[in-house]
Protein backbone atom coordinates (compact mmCIF):
# COMPACT_ATOMS: atom_id res chain seq x y z
CA UNK A 1 0.00 0.00 0.00
CA UNK A 2 2.86 2.36 0.79
CA UNK A 3 4.43 1.85 -2.64
CA UNK A 4 1.13 2.67 -4.35
CA UNK A 5 0.70 5.89 -2.36
CA UNK A 6 4.26 6.95 -3.17
CA UNK A 7 3.82 6.12 -6.88
CA UNK A 8 0.59 8.09 -7.07
CA UNK A 9 2.03 11.11 -5.26
CA UNK A 10 4.99 11.21 -7.65
CA UNK A 11 2.68 10.96 -10.67
CA UNK A 12 0.56 13.79 -9.27
CA UNK A 13 3.67 15.90 -8.72
CA UNK A 14 4.74 15.32 -12.33
CA UNK A 15 1.29 16.40 -13.53
CA UNK A 16 1.40 19.51 -11.35
CA UNK A 17 4.82 20.50 -12.66
CA UNK A 18 3.79 20.07 -16.28
CA UNK A 19 0.52 21.95 -15.76
CA UNK A 20 1.55 24.76 -13.44
CA UNK A 21 5.09 25.39 -14.56
CA UNK A 22 5.47 24.43 -18.19
CA UNK A 23 2.00 24.80 -19.70
CA UNK A 24 1.07 27.96 -17.79
CA UNK A 25 4.40 29.76 -17.45
CA UNK A 26 7.03 28.51 -19.87
CA UNK A 27 5.41 27.33 -23.10
CA UNK A 28 4.06 30.34 -24.94
CA UNK A 29 2.15 30.30 -28.20
CA UNK A 30 4.28 31.54 -31.08
CA UNK A 31 3.96 35.26 -31.76
CA UNK A 32 5.42 35.02 -35.22
CA UNK A 33 3.78 33.22 -38.09
CA UNK A 34 6.81 30.99 -38.58
CA UNK A 35 6.11 27.35 -39.49
CA UNK A 36 9.11 26.13 -37.49
CA UNK A 37 7.94 27.98 -34.36
CA UNK A 38 4.41 26.62 -34.75
CA UNK A 39 5.70 23.08 -35.27
CA UNK A 40 7.94 23.31 -32.20
CA UNK A 41 5.04 24.67 -30.15
CA UNK A 42 2.81 21.81 -31.28
CA UNK A 43 5.53 19.27 -30.49
CA UNK A 44 5.88 20.71 -26.98
CA UNK A 45 2.14 20.61 -26.38
CA UNK A 46 1.76 17.05 -27.62
CA UNK A 47 4.79 15.93 -25.61
CA UNK A 48 3.42 17.59 -22.45
CA UNK A 49 0.02 16.00 -23.06
CA UNK A 50 1.66 12.60 -23.45
CA UNK A 51 3.37 13.03 -20.06
CA UNK A 52 0.06 13.95 -18.42
CA UNK A 53 -1.70 10.91 -19.89
CA UNK A 54 1.11 8.54 -18.93
CA UNK A 55 1.20 9.94 -15.38
CA UNK A 56 -2.53 9.27 -15.16
CA UNK A 57 -1.99 5.70 -16.41
CA UNK A 58 0.82 5.27 -13.88
CA UNK A 59 -1.65 6.06 -11.11
CA UNK A 60 -4.17 3.56 -12.49
CA UNK A 61 -1.83 0.60 -13.03
CA UNK A 62 0.87 -1.18 -11.10
CA UNK A 63 2.82 -2.07 -14.25
CA UNK A 64 6.41 -0.92 -14.45
CA UNK A 65 6.16 -0.67 -18.24
CA UNK A 66 3.91 2.40 -17.95
CA UNK A 67 6.42 4.00 -15.59
CA UNK A 68 9.18 3.30 -18.09
CA UNK A 69 7.07 4.90 -20.85
CA UNK A 70 6.57 7.92 -18.61
CA UNK A 71 10.31 8.26 -18.09
CA UNK A 72 10.91 8.07 -21.86
CA UNK A 73 8.21 10.70 -22.44
CA UNK A 74 9.83 13.01 -19.90
CA UNK A 75 13.20 12.58 -21.61
CA UNK A 76 11.61 13.30 -25.00
CA UNK A 77 9.95 16.42 -23.59
CA UNK A 78 13.30 17.57 -22.24
CA UNK A 79 14.90 17.26 -25.67
CA UNK A 80 12.11 19.21 -27.36
CA UNK A 81 12.07 21.83 -24.62
CA UNK A 82 15.84 22.37 -24.85
CA UNK A 83 15.45 23.26 -28.54
CA UNK A 84 12.57 25.61 -27.63
CA UNK A 85 14.56 27.80 -25.23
Amino acid sequence: ARWVVNKESHATEIQDIINHYFLIQRIKSPTQNNNDAVELYNNLLSSAHNILVLAMKTKQQASLSVSAELLMAINQFEEVYQSYK
